[in-house]
Protein backbone atom coordinates (compact mmCIF):
# COMPACT_ATOMS: atom_id res chain seq x y z
CA UNK A 1 0.00 0.00 0.00
CA UNK A 2 1.58 3.45 -0.79
CA UNK A 3 -0.60 5.48 1.23
CA UNK A 4 0.92 6.30 4.41
CA UNK A 5 -0.05 8.54 7.36
CA UNK A 6 0.10 12.12 6.25
CA UNK A 7 2.81 14.30 7.50
CA UNK A 8 4.52 17.37 6.27
CA UNK A 9 8.16 19.17 6.79
CA UNK A 10 8.86 21.60 9.49
CA UNK A 11 11.14 23.47 7.51
CA UNK A 12 9.88 26.60 6.24
CA UNK A 13 12.16 26.94 2.97
CA UNK A 14 9.75 24.10 1.82
CA UNK A 15 6.97 23.51 -0.52
CA UNK A 16 4.04 24.00 2.06
CA UNK A 17 2.03 20.52 1.62
CA UNK A 18 1.57 17.51 3.27
CA UNK A 19 2.28 14.16 2.03
CA UNK A 20 0.39 10.91 2.42
CA UNK A 21 1.94 8.92 -0.62
CA UNK A 22 5.16 6.75 -0.19
CA UNK A 23 6.69 7.04 -3.73
CA UNK A 24 6.25 10.57 -3.58
CA UNK A 25 10.00 11.90 -4.49
CA UNK A 26 9.17 15.27 -2.80
CA UNK A 27 7.90 13.79 0.78
CA UNK A 28 10.91 11.00 0.61
CA UNK A 29 13.16 13.95 0.56
CA UNK A 30 12.33 14.87 3.69
CA UNK A 31 14.94 15.08 6.19
CA UNK A 32 13.64 12.56 9.02
CA UNK A 33 14.60 15.18 11.94
CA UNK A 34 12.26 17.86 10.24
CA UNK A 35 9.04 15.24 9.49
CA UNK A 36 6.00 16.34 10.96
CA UNK A 37 3.25 13.87 11.85
CA UNK A 38 -0.20 15.32 10.13
CA UNK A 39 -1.42 17.44 7.49
CA UNK A 40 -0.06 20.66 9.53
CA UNK A 41 -3.33 22.33 7.88
CA UNK A 42 -1.22 22.46 4.50
CA UNK A 43 -2.93 21.57 1.01
CA UNK A 44 -2.30 18.41 0.01
CA UNK A 45 0.68 17.58 -1.98
CA UNK A 46 -0.30 17.20 -5.73
CA UNK A 47 2.45 14.51 -6.68
CA UNK A 48 0.93 12.40 -3.83
CA UNK A 49 -2.18 12.96 -5.30
CA UNK A 50 -1.35 11.79 -8.84
CA UNK A 51 0.20 8.80 -7.56
CA UNK A 52 -1.33 5.66 -7.76
CA UNK A 53 -3.21 4.69 -3.76
CA UNK A 54 -2.36 0.85 -3.95
CA UNK A 55 0.71 -0.85 -4.80
CA UNK A 56 0.38 -0.75 -8.24
CA UNK A 57 3.86 0.03 -9.89
CA UNK A 58 4.74 3.29 -10.86
CA UNK A 59 6.96 4.40 -14.03
CA UNK A 60 9.70 7.05 -14.18
CA UNK A 61 7.12 9.66 -15.09
CA UNK A 62 5.15 8.50 -11.84
CA UNK A 63 2.36 6.81 -13.65
CA UNK A 64 0.98 3.57 -13.36
CA UNK A 65 2.03 1.15 -16.38
CA UNK A 66 -1.26 1.65 -18.93
CA UNK A 67 -3.10 -1.95 -19.87
CA UNK A 68 -2.50 -3.79 -22.97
Amino acid sequence: MSRVPPFHSSKMNTRRVYHDNAYCGEGQNIDPASRKAGTGGLPRCIRCAELPADNRPVTAKGNPPQKK
